[in-house]
């Protein structure tokens, strides 16, 4: 090819390079909006959970492409999700966030991943799975977060011991018992005794569990939230002392209805029956006051309360208003609808995913069938305007050659200049056409090596010399008229001279001496005629 043509094929290479390195820049600068996206979002997180979450549903997956950018990502969305309520079912950052902190051995996010994992799991309702990576968050918790450790151990108490697991209430006080030993506040000492002593009441160990729910109520003061929760379930222990438990029901100082309930219940369990008529009448107060407050089971307490009561007072007993379903049936329900309407939502959004993957595999499908498009088109414009130039080189080769046959075909007597102009015109002609090959900068090359190696190889030398043959064919047949039995030999060594090729480089390619290409020269100048010879060997006609 020749140097206009490799210029050519470099432009189209260089444009190529020049999208590609375009395509680069604009994902540079999508990873660095998608940098701003997550700070933004993570910024917001604490006091606008949702519009934090509006924000990183914005985020495409695809343009998220850094391992940094995936791993906190994970974090952020399923953070923002759950403080929302929403579930993190089908969640698939979480196991990517959790490899990529595994590798930067960075214990505090992974303890988030880990807890994030055992959070989809149990959404699942897969109860081991959650245990388990609550157990890997423990591992990796920072030495100096007990708080969070304790956090933990109640966690896995609670997924222990819960209504819709498979329950292991030996287990679940062995870990709160763990929680009690990493606890540092008051508060958190006496969550972990209080949940200690109701695992004991579930395995029918009553004085076990009024001795630790005892302890707990003495750590806390009688205004704290969780005081009214503890007093409520020491007082509903079978066993425990009516004295002590009116006292702690009364230091109660809010108006709570569970504690006129409880109060009722043990006053009709001591046979104080105007005591439990009038506990009631004031839990009816509470709750008529607020009915959408209380939950079903509360509800459902203060019919049986109502009940007993009127039973006692050989009153007729009337079915109350309303649905008797355990809260805790209700609360499955309840989850069931949620998890399948997120289960559709993330269908939904899955299948949109898929969707946008086969376009994307399309356009880019598309853009490298547009590539190839392009390099065939080159290449062809490049053969083309090449197997044109070749051709236009043979057509006025062609024309040269009528011209002489003209001329020599005239009965004119032929002019001797004319003709050497014409021959002449071949000669240039013909070299051109060789020029275009390649071959003549191989030989200039050769020219240039100063190597001890005498000549070619046999192969190299047959190539060589076919090529200059095919390019001066019609240059030959001129030879072959003007001089006497030339050999294949004679018009090789003519067309390398007419090239001004030196000697050594032309011993080389013929695998003959120096010496033999001089003796061959003299020996040419006695077949070719005068001007021949001036041609061939660029000697002047003085």
């Amino acid at each position: 090819m020749t140097k206009q043509e490799i210029a050519y094929i470099c432009r189209w290479l260089l444009m190529l390079v020049a999208i590609v390195m375009a395509g680069i820049v604009v994902s540079c600068s999508g990873n660095s909006e998608v940098d701003k996206q997550l700070t933004a979002a993570d910024n917001l997180m604490e006091q606008h959970p949702d519009s934090a979450l509006a924000l990183l549903e914005l985020i495409e997956h695809k343009q998220i492409e850094s391992k940094h950018d995936k791993a906190s990502y994970g974090l952020l969305i399923n953070r923002a999700r759950l403080l929302c309520g929403k579930t993190i079912l089908q969640d698939y950052f979480i196991d990517n966030s959790i490899s990529y902190y595994k590798e930067q051995n960075d214990s505090t996010n992974l303890c988030e991943a880990y807890q994030l994992a055992s959070f989809r799991s149990q959404h699942r309702l897969n109860q081991d799975s959650a245990i388990y990576y609550l157990q890997r968050a423990i591992e990796v918790v920072p030495s100096n977060q007990d708080e969070l450790k304790a956090r933990l151990y109640t966690e896995i108490a609670y997924q222990l011991s819960r209504p819709s697991a498979r329950k292991n209430y030996a287990a679940a006080i062995d870990n709160s018992k763990q929680a009690l030993e990493y606890a540092s506040s008051a508060m958190e000492k006496a969550r972990a005794l209080h949940d200690i002593g109701i695992l004991y009441s579930y395995l029918g160990q009553n004085d076990s569990c009024l001795l630790y729910i005892e302890q707990a109520l003495e750590l806390i003061d009688t205004d704290n939230p969780n005081y009214i929760g503890f007093a409520l379930n020491y007082s509903s222990i079978p066993g425990a002392d009516f004295h002590k438990s009116k006292s702690i029901l009364s230091a109660i100082k809010t108006q709570s209805l569970g504690k006129h309930i409880t109060l009722g219940f043990l006053y009709l369990n001591n046979g104080m029956l105007d005591s439990a008529s009038m506990e009631l009448d004031k839990a009816n107060v509470i709750y008529n006051a607020t009915p959408e407050k209380y939950t079903i089971n509360t509800f459902n307490n203060l019919r049986q309360l109502s009940s007993c009561v009127n039973y006692g007072y050989r009153r007729p007993i009337r079915p109350s208003e309303g649905v008797t379903t355990n809260d805790s049936i209700s609360e499955k329900i309840n989850l069931d609808h949620r998890l399948s309407d997120e289960n559709i939502e993330a269908n939904a959004k899955l299948q949109t995913e898929l969707l946008e993957h086969k376009i994307e595999r399309q356009q880019v499908w598309m853009v490298f069938l547009v590539i190839v498009v392009f390099l065939v088109l080159g290449l062809f414009i490049t053969y083309y305007r090449w197997h044109k130039k070749y051709k236009d080189l043979q057509q006025k080769i062609d024309r040269e050659r009528v011209s002489q046959i003209v001329l020599e075909a005239s009965d004119d007597s032929t002019d001797e200049d004319t003709m050497r102009t014409i021959i002449s015109n071949r000669i240039q002609l013909c070299t051109e056409r060789f020029r275009n090959t390649g071959y003549y900068n191989r030989l200039q090359k050769l020219s240039i090596d100063r190597t001890d190696e005498a000549f070619l190889p046999l192969k190299q030398r047959v190539d060589i010399q076919e090529k200059v043959l095919e390019c001066f064919s019609d240059f030959v047949i001129d030879l072959k008229n003007n001089g006497a039995k030339l050999n294949l030999e004679d018009i090789t060594f003519c067309i390398f001279s007419l090239l001004a090729i030196d000697n050594r480089t032309i011993s080389k390619c013929m695998g003959v001496s120096e010496g033999a290409l001089r003796t061959r020269k003299t020996r040419l100048k006695g077949k070719l005629s005068a001007v021949m010879f001036q041609i061939v060997f660029h000697e002047s006609t003085d």
